[in-house]
C-alpha cells in the first residue's frame, strides 16, 4: 500500500480545488511507471494528482492507495491552481508525505509521454519551479519562528531541492536562518558556501572547538606550588560597560579577593565590548573602579567569529601579553566556556591551576525559552562545551547546589566541585527608612506594597505577580499594590497582563531607574516577590536579587524553584509557594500583609543570613580557602 500523510492548510476562503498534489511513480531503475493507483485523479496535462484540501481529514489529508508492485519511488510536487486571485497558505500547516526513500539515480527519469511535447513539459516544469520557489519564499518570510522538522517537513523536503536547482542565495538564507533558530546546524551547513552565512560558520566553528575540547575529558588532577597571591580573573562582560548581575558578582568577588590580601587582574575577553549589540570600542585599555582595575584586550576579534578555536588561541595570547606572569597564582575564568578554554591555555603556560566559575549556562537559558531546541544538534554542542570546560578545569565553582548536582549527573567528578553562591555587598544593601516622599509620588501612602526590582525577562514570572495581586485584592478588599522597577525583553508580555487584569489600578511600573536610586525603591516595598517559573534555567541558576533584598531587610515571597528554595531554606527569610500557582502566591501575599510580626521575623532572619553567609568578602575568602586546600601542595 502507498501512504500519503500530512497536513496542509490554504486560506480560509480558498476553493477546495485550488491546491493540487501531483504524483509521479518510478521503478527501481528510475523509469516512470504508467499504472494508475485507485483513488488518484488523472489528466493528460497534470498526470496523476489529488486535491488535499478536499480531504475529509480536518486540517489536512491522509490517503492509502493500492500501489503497484513495481513502484519503488514516489515523487510528490505541489501546485497551486486558482482562477480567483492568489492563494496563500500557512507554513505552520505544512507537513511531510510519507514515501519510500528514492534510490540513487545518476540522471532524472525521462519525461512521461502523455501526449505533451518535450517543449510543453519543460515549460510546465519551469512554471511549477517558479511558482514553488515563490510560495516557499512567501512562506519563509511569514514564518518568523524556529523551523523544526515537525513544523514543516514539506518545506524541508521541497525547499532544498528548489534551492539546489536555482542557486537562489536569498531563499537559502531565509531557510538557513530558520533552521539555525531550531539548532539545525548540519542542515544549515548544506548551503554555507551559497549563503556565506556567518552564523552558520560560527556554529561549525563551535563544533570544531567542542571536538578539540573532548581531549579534556578525564583530565588528571594535580597539585601546584603556590607562586604568588594573585588572581587572574577572565570575564565575559564587566564594569564599566555593563552593570547587571554578571558584572556585579564579579566586582563583589574581586573586591573580596583584594580585601583577603590577593592581588587581582580582571581581564575581559577579546572583542568586548565592541562585539556587543550596544557596544563600542573602549576609549581606554583599563579602568580603575573601587580599587579594581579592569583590562580590555584587542577588539579586532569576536566571540561570534567563525574560527572558534582560533578565537580561544588569540584570547590566551592576548591575556599573556597583558598581565605580569610572575604575579599570577591562579586563573579563575567565569562563565562561559571560551573563558575556561582560554584560561586553560594561560594556566598551563604559567604553571598555575585553572578554576572555572560556572554561574550561568546559555544552554539552560535558551532551552528554557524554546524546549524543543534542547533536542537539537546546536544544543548538544553547547551542552558538551560547558561540560568539557568543567572537565578542563582543576576546580569548578558552581553557583548553586542544583548546578553542582547537574554537573555530577553529567560526569564531572564530584571531587573537583565546590560552591561559590551569589552574594551581596552588605555595607551597601542594608535596611533604610522608608522614603516617604517617593512613596507619596508613587501613590503608596496607605498601601501594602509588594515589589519586583530587576530585569523583566520571560522566566521571571512577573505576569503571575500581576494576577496574584489582583486575586489578593479581590479576596481581601485590601489596598495591595505592586511596584515593578525594571525593564527588559519580557515587558510587552507584562503590559498585556496588566491590561488583562485591570492592573492600571494597582500596578506602578517605573521602568529602569538610576543605579544609585535602587535602594530608595526597595525602601517603599513591604515584601519582595520573586515568581521565577518552573524552567530548567530557574531550577539551576540563581539570581542576585534574593540576597540583596534580604540584606536590605525585606521579607521574601518566592516560587519553590530549587536555586532559590535552597536560599530560603538556609536563611528562613521568606515564604515559598508552588511555582506557577497564582492562587497560592495570592495566599502568601495575604499572609504577609496580615502579619507585621511575621514580616519582622522574616526580615531579621534574612538580614542576619545575608550578612553572615553571603557577604562578598566572606564568599571570596571561602573561595580562596577552597583553592588553597584543593589545589596547592603546601595545603596537603
Amino acid at each position: 500500500m502507498l501512504a500519503f500523510e500530512g497536513s496542509l492548510r490554504g486560506a480560509e476562503d480558498a476553493p477546495a480545488n485550488s491546491l493540487v498534489v501531483r504524483v509521479r511513480l518510478f521503478d527501481a531503475d528510475g523509469a516512470p511507471v504508467d499504472d494508475r493507483p485507485g483513488g488518484l485523479s488523472f489528466s493528460e496535462a497534470a498526470g496523476l494528482y489529488f486535491y488535499p484540501l478536499k480531504s475529509a481529514v480536518p486540517g489536512g489529508f491522509q490517503r492509502t492507495l493500492a500501489r503497484p508492485d513495481r513502484v519503488a519511488q514516489v515523487e510528490l510536487s505541489l501546485q497551486v491552481w486558482t482562477r480567483e486571485g492568489e492563494l496563500s497558505f500557512e507554513t505552520a500547516g505544512l507537513a511531510a508525505w510519507a514515501m519510500p526513500a528514492p534510490p540513487p539515480r545518476t540522471a532524472p527519469p525521462p519525461a512521461r509521454d502523455r501526449g505533451l511535447s518535450a517543449k510543453k513539459l519543460a515549460t510546465a516544469d519551469r512554471a511549477l519551479l517558479r511558482d514553488t520557489r515563490r510560495r516557499i519564499s512567501e512562506s519563509l518570510s511569514a514564518w518568523r519562528r524556529p523551523l523544526y522538522p515537525e513544523d514543516a517537513a514539506w518545506m524541508d523536503a521541497v525547499a532544498p531541492l528548489v534551492i539546489e536547482r536555482t542557486a537562489d542565495a536569498g531563499l537559502a538564507r531565509k531557510l538557513v536562518r530558520r533552521w539555525l533558530k531550531a539548532g539545525r546546524v548540519s542542515d544549515a551547513a548544506r548551503f554555507v558556501d551559497l549563503t556565506e552565512d556567518p552564523h552558520t560558520r560560527r556554529e561549525l566553528g563551535r563544533r570544531d572547538l567542542a571536538e578539540q575540547a573532548a581531549a579534556h575529558v578525564g583530565r588528571r588532577a594535580r597539585r601546584f606550588s603556590q607562586r604568588a597571591p594573585g588572581v587572574l580573573y577572565l570575564l565575559h562582560n564587566s564594569l564599566p560597560f555593563h552593570s547587571g548581575g554578571y558584572a556585579a558578582r564579579a566586582h563583589g568577588l574581586l573586591q573580596g579577593f583584594r580585601r583577603a590580601g590577593w592581588e587581582t587582574f580582571a581581564v575581559a575577553r577579546p572583542g568586548y565590548p565592541s562585539d556587543r549589540a550596544d557596544g563600542a570600542e573602549p576609549p581606554q585599555a583599563a579602568y580603575d573602579i573601587d580599587g579594581v582595575t579592569y583590562r580590555f584586550l584587542r577588539q579586532d576579534v569576536s566571540v561570534e567569529q567563525a574560527d572558534q578555536p582560533g578565537y580561544v588561541e588569540a584570547y590566551a595570547e592576548a591575556v599573556l601579553d597583558a598581565v605580569p606572569h610572575e604575579r599570577i597564582g591562579v586563573v579563575q575564568a567565569a562563565s562561559f566556556y571560551y573563558n575556561a578554554f582560554a584560561g586553560r591555555i594561560v594556566a598551563d603556560r604559567l604553571g598555575v591551576p585553572l578554576v572555572y566559575e560556572m554561574r550561568g549556562l546559555e544552554w539552560f537559558t535558551r532551552g528554557s525559552q524554546e524546549p524543543r531546541w534542547l533536542d537539537s544538534e546546536q544544543a548538544a554542542t553547547m551542552r558538551e562545551l560547558e561540560l568539557r570546560a568543567a572537565h578542563a578545569a582543576d576546580l569548578v565553582f558552581a553557583i548553586t547546589g542544583a548546578l553542582r548536582d547537574w554537573l555530577v549527573e553529567n560526569g564531572v567528578p564530584a571531587r573537583k566541585l565546590a560552591l561559590l553562591p551569589n552574594g551581596c555587598t552588605a555595607d551597601r544593601f542594608k535596611p533604610r527608612e522608608k522614603n516617604t516622599a517617593l512613596a507619596r509620588t508613587l501613590g503608596f501612602s496607605r498601601s501594602f506594597v509588594v515589589g519586583y526590582i530587576g530585569s523583566v525577562v520571560f522566566y521571571e514570572g512577573v505576569e503571575l505577580i500581576v494576577e496574584a495581586v489582583r486575586r489578593a485584592r479581590e479576596a481581601s478588599g485590601q489596598d495591595i499594590r505592586f511596584l515593578l522597577v525594571g525593564d527588559g525583553a519580557g515587558m510587552a508580555s507584562v503590559q498585556r497582563a496588566i491590561a488583562a487584569h485591570g492592573g492600571e489600578r494597582f500596578v506602578v511600573a517605573t521602568g529602569r531607574v538610576p543605579h544609585d536610586q535602587v535602594e530608595d525603591y526597595y525602601s517603599v516595598i513591604d515584601a519582595m516577590v520573586l515568581a521565577r517559573t518552573d524552567l530548567p534555567v530557574c531550577q539551576v541558576i540563581s539570581p542576585l536579587k534574593p540576597v540583596e533584598a534580604m540584606a536590605m531587610g525585606k521579607p521574601l515571597i518566592t516560587s519553590d524553584v530549587a536555586a532559590i528554595k535552597e536560599m530560603i531554606d538556609a536563611s528562613g527569610g521568606g515564604l515559598l509557594y508552588p511555582a506557577g500557582d497564582a492562587e497560592a502566591l495570592a495566599g502568601r501575599i495575604l499572609e504577609m500583609a496580615a502579619s507585621e510580626p511575621l514580616r519582622r521575623e522574616l526580615s531579621a532572619r534574612g538580614r542576619a543570613w545575608a550578612i553572615e553567609a553571603r557577604d562578598w568578602d566572606a564568599l571570596a575568602a571561602d573561595a580562596l580557602a577552597d583553592i588553597r586546600a584543593r589545589l596547592f601542595k603546601d595545603a596537603e
